[in-house]
């Protein structure tokens, strides 16, 4: 057997989040069943993050381990081909049987797209969130400096998140917009060495609630301190929250000869 990893794309609109859960569809389980035809034994694929319903990626990063007879460049080809139109792998590489992409990543970057405008959004809407009031981006932008820094993200916690600890540590949130005469596209980046359940989406609807003046810079402070939920503000949807980048160093997809090859 060899240890590798596959870098995956998805939308996703249609899933119950990243991990297996019973009775309905996720994207580990419909990889895992790709991969099962292929390898003709069952093969189970261990993400580094665990996206929830409706988020997409654009660099979720998995281990697998595949029999040493299958080629790299068959597994890609193949697996893409019975992939649905909605998840691709987009990159693979063979690292050591003891390598864990989970245990091995220093952090993760979010982006989160809001169209904000009267006129509603038809290009890309499954990945924007459509704000029609107009937001208050100066007031957006100074609040989400609170942020950064190592803090007690306990009031920006989802209901049943397992992970043990709530401190975590932000080293980067800003803000960017593109504007035209009728719209605004606000794009929120986090970056951090880990996240709570449901974090970066109730960060940014605590941001949303400050650019419509429904609450104050100071609300996110409150909330910091005090680790209550209800001192922070409204969880932001899904569709417009997307895994940007996983941090790694050494990169095993940088710096080496092409593994993907025609078969």
């Amino acid at each position: 057997m060899k240890n590798i990893l596959i870098k995956i794309e998805y939308e996703g609109t249609r899933y119950n989040g990243w991990q297996i859960q019973p009775n309905v569809p996720t994207v580990q389980k419909v990889i895992n069943k790709v991969l099962r035809i292929i390898c003709q034994f069952p093969v189970s694929v261990s993400g580094c993050s665990r996206t929830d319903s409706g988020v997409h990626a654009s660099c979720q990063i998995a281990n697998i381990f595949i029999p040493d007879t299958i080629p790299l460049a068959r597994l890609i080809v193949s697996a893409n081909s019975l992939l649905p139109d909605d998840i691709a792998i987009t990159d693979i590489a063979e690292v050591s049987g003891d390598y864990r992409i989970k245990h091995t990543n220093s952090g993760k970057r979010y982006l989160y797209q809001i169209f904000n405008s009267r006129i509603k959004p038809l290009k890309d809407r499954q990945y924007q969130l459509w704000v029609k009031k107009p937001l208050d981006y100066d007031e957006m932008e100074n609040a989400c400096q609170y942020f950064i820094g190592t803090h007690d993200f306990s009031a920006f916690r989802g209901r049943r998140c397992q992970q043990s600890s709530p401190v975590k540590t932000i080293h980067d949130f800003r803000i960017s917009r593109k504007q035209s005469p009728q719209t605004s596209i606000i794009t929120i980046t986090v970056e951090g060495s880990g996240f709570l359940k449901n974090m970066v989406r109730i960060m940014v609807g605590t941001l949303i609630d400050i650019g419509r003046g429904r609450a104050k810079e100071g609300i996110i402070k409150k909330a910091l301190q005090s680790g209550i939920r209800i001192d922070a503000g409204a969880t932001a949807p899904a569709m417009g929250l997307c895994l940007d980048k996983i941090f790694v160093s050494p990169d095993p997809f940088e710096n080496r000869d092409s593994l993907i090859k025609s078969p």
